[in-house]
């Protein structure tokens, strides 16, 4: 390789000159233990109120710790001594359990948080289903669904920055390391980069339905529950296979249309349970095959085949500790469906597509179609 110019941009993608960069990287010290603790902090310590600029004048100073999944009337509904178990975030969990994702107890009051509103706003935006009976109305589903995507936001955006940071942990790394690091860490930017355009251009879209009282920018499918789940979840992501594991899109970036997302809740409101899925009708061609497979399935076997889904697609999970022990040998099985595209987002459809294990966390009753 030639002699790279000081004031060269730095050929690993940062924009930075590259006497500012890589410039003698691989005689650098190592980072330690304590660096990626600080980076991966990140995720953890931006404390703001999501709300479009227009309302911003109504923000109140204290940010609080909001709910995704309501403190009341989901996570109570499981919580065995005000504790419930769910994945905890974080190095220290990941040594802990050696490598692996692991459910963990979770006190209700830290349990899917996230400090993205302040106290005026997460009491105004979603008092509709936290204050008032569950009717099914349009509104109430948009709310529901707006949670789960401003705390992707908030992720998505977390993780950009310390995908960047994450882009100099290559100190004493010798040229050729360097070289694969960097080439690991752009395809990491860009993914979330992408990723966070795909989510604001829904966020935005959603919150002008909220702005003119419309409330219409989603369509919902609700199913309802014979009993309150013995897990609640809740997220958004873009669905690349159906419940019996078709394929429904391939997403890459390298494909320059955005892929079609779909908001799920599974959660328990007025002491009933409901699993709900909201999408724009604009992805309405991958979002309808989604829901045909669940009209196409028997009712028997539909609650396990979304656990396998929810399991396999989300980490905003939370379960009941006594169905938990219930599960014996299945628990191993849960693991294994957690740990579904964690390495490089790569997914084994013969785990989703089995039929052979039954968890008996959900169990549909009906379906209530709300477009």
């Amino acid at each position: 390789m030639s002699k790279i110019g000081r004031n060269t941009e730095c050929w690993c993608g940062s924009g930075k000159k590259y006497k500012k960069c890589h410039s003698g990287r691989d005689k650098q010290v190592p980072l330690s233990r304590g660096d990626a603790q600080g980076v991966l902090s990140l995720f953890s310590n931006v404390s703001k109120c999501s709300v479009p600029e227009g309302v911003k004048h109504e923000c109140q100073t204290r940010i609080v710790k909001a709910h995704t999944l309501s403190k009341g009337n989901s996570l109570k509904a499981i919580a065995h001594e005000g504790h419930v178990l769910g994945l905890k975030h974080g190095l220290s969990s990941l040594e802990r359990n050696s490598g692996r994702l692991t459910l963990e107890r979770i006190g209700i009051n830290q349990a899917s948080t996230f400090t993205g509103f302040c106290s005026y706003h997460d009491k105004e935006l979603f008092s509709c289903v936290e204050d008032e009976s569950f009717k099914e109305t349009k509104k109430q589903c948009t709310m529901l669904a707006y949670r789960p995507l401003m705390r992707e936001v908030y992720v998505k955006e977390a993780n950009y920055k310390v995908m960047q940071e994450l882009r100099g942990f290559d100190r004493g790394f010798s040229f050729s390391e360097q070289l694969a690091w960097a080439k690991i860490s752009n395809v990491n930017i860009n993914g979330a980069k992408l990723s966070l355009a795909d989510l604001n251009y829904i966020k935005n879209r959603v919150e002008s339905s909220i702005e003119d009282h419309s409330f219409d920018a989603l369509n919902h499918l609700i199913l309802h529950l014979e009993h309150v789940p013995r897990i609640m979840a809740c997220g958004i992501h873009g669905p690349i296979v159906d419940i019996f594991g078709n394929g429904l899109q391939e997403i890459t970036s390298l494909d320059d249309k955005r892929p079609a997302y779909m908001t799920v809740n599974l959660l328990a409101l007025d002491d009933n349970g409901y699993m709900i899925f909201s999408w724009l009708p604009e992805d309405g061609e991958v979002a309808m095959k989604f829901i045909e497979s669940i009209k196409n399935c028997s009712l028997d076997i539909l609650g396990d085949r979304l656990t396998n889904y929810i399991f396999t697609f989300f980490e905003n999970i939370f379960v009941s500790s006594m169905w938990w022990e219930s599960l014996g040998e299945k628990q191993e099985r849960i693991n294994e469906l957690m740990m579904q595209g964690v390495i490089m987002h790569v997914y084994d459809l013969s785990m989703i597509e089995n039929e052979s294990y039954h968890y008996n966390a959900i169990n549909v009753r009906g379906i209530v179609e709300l477009y």
